[in-house]
């Protein structure tokens, strides 16, 4: 990517300033409150400050070592129906949670 992004294109592209493209940007720690998460943000060559934020769009559980829990874990799994998967090595599940899953 060039330094200054062209256009509308630095609207969406979280890695540059928003007003004048610029790359040099610094962001703080990113803060999380249930499921968003907030970072402030400042451009360093036009003074520019704005926040991104980040949603939940899922959840990655570990197959728990209780056979009890993992088997609890499996009834779950299946009840949510398309929302959670199992990954293909059976190690864990993905959970579903966008906005979407439940529609």
């Amino acid at each position: 990517m060039s330094k200054n992004a062209p256009g509308t294109d630095r609207l969406m592209n979280t890695e540059v300033c928003p007003v004048c493209g610029s790359a040099d940007i610094v962001g703080e720690q990113v803060e999380i409150e249930v499921d968003v998460a907030v970072q402030d943000l400042c451009c360093t060559s036009c003074g520019a400050a704005w926040y991104d934020t980040y949603g939940l769009y899922g959840r990655y559980v570990d197959r728990p070592a209780d056979p009890a829990a993992a088997a609890r874990l499996e009834d779950l799994a299946k009840d949510a129906g398309s929302r959670v998967s199992m990954d293909p090595g059976g190690e864990g599940f993905w959970i579903d949670c966008g906005e979407k899953a439940g529609a």
